[in-house]
């Protein structure tokens, strides 16, 4: 099963609204292309997550005039954490982004059948040409209702990507939820390397139960890069939930970096740009303490 996800949609916004997108497929970004065709947009990004932030960095470059609106304080708050989020809000705004933190989109008003202004929580208005709905995906399980699975945010699985309570059925990409051994937590990634590894390894899954052999678990870390105004993010393990973050090496100012997740004591992550070869010892890092957390029976998260 690998049915991934389907754009979470405001609560304040008409799906099919003409100049209201989502985008998740080849034909979202066709539409959304031909919408931004027109010079001097109004864009109006819901959604200060990863894709959020690199739709505002696409809409940017394309000299459209973007706002990002999100509930959170802070963009990519709830993942990496005040300190990187606070560096983040200030590189959006320096880019010419406004940013309406701290409020959600209360409603979208229209002429001509076309989106033309959108009223926030706080009671503001904002004109818009165009609003691009960035808030995430649900999983696509609906279907699976009533068949005695665990849907609780996705499949859960196994270690080894089994469905749980559905023989030889394995699971992958967003819809899988599984007990990640060296992270000590179940865990679901909605990243594109999941997507493909995860793939892989459910196969692998298959086939060794045909051939009657044992199927290790999926131990991969998760992993994910992120590209705006011409940086790239790159991270690795579990960012959000730590306790600490720590700058190793490099300036954060200077967004040229290598930050440590930690949480509980116990290194969790790692966040990086800019620098790969410091940001490569410290993954090995990483792999090396969690794996031997791992093999010790300790459980790296609480």
């Amino acid at each position: 099963m690998a049915t991934g996800g389907t754009p979470r949609i405001p609560s304040a916004a008409a799906p099919g609204q003409p100049g209201l997108h989502t985008l998740r497929t080849w034909e979202d970004l066709q539409r959304l292309r031909a919408d931004l065709s027109s010079p001097g947009r109004r864009v109006l990004v819901a959604g200060a997550g990863y894709i959020g932030c690199e739709i505002a960095s696409s809409c940017r470059s394309l000299g459209h005039d973007v706002t990002v609106v999100d509930p959170l304080p802070l963009p990519l708050g709830r993942v990496v954490g005040d300190l990187i989020g606070r560096r983040l809000s200030r590189m959006l705004t320096d880019h010419g982004v406004g940013l309406r933190l701290g409020r959600g989109l209360a409603g979208l008003t229209g002429s001509a059948g076309r989106v033309d202004s959108a009223r926030l929580t706080d009671g503001s208005v904002i004109p818009v040409d165009v609003v691009v709905a960035a808030a995430g995906v649900i999983p696509a399980v609906g279907w699976l209702d009533g068949n005695g699975l665990d849907l609780t945010d996705g499949l859960l699985c196994d270690e080894s990507l089994r469905v749980r309570h559905a023989a030889l059925v394995t699971a992958a990409g967003d819809v899988a939820r599984w007990p990640h051994r060296t992270l000590g937590e179940t865990i679901k990634v909605e990243h594109w390397t999941n997507a493909s590894l995860s793939a892989a390894a459910a196969a692998r899954t298959l086939l060794a139960d045909a051939e009657g052999t044992e199927a290790g678990p999926y131990l991969e870390l998760p992993s994910f890069w992120s590209d705006m105004f011409g940086r790239r993010l790159r991270g690795f393990g579990l960012l959000a939930g730590a306790d600490h973050v720590e700058i190793e090496h490099g300036d954060l100012e200077q967004f040229r970096f290598v930050a440590r997740y930690v949480r509980d004591g116990h290194d969790v992550g790692i966040l990086g740009c800019g620098m790969p070869k410091q940001l490569a010892a410290a993954h090995r890092q990483l792999s090396r303490s969690l794996g031997e957390r791992a093999e010790a029976g300790v459980p790296a998260l609480a």
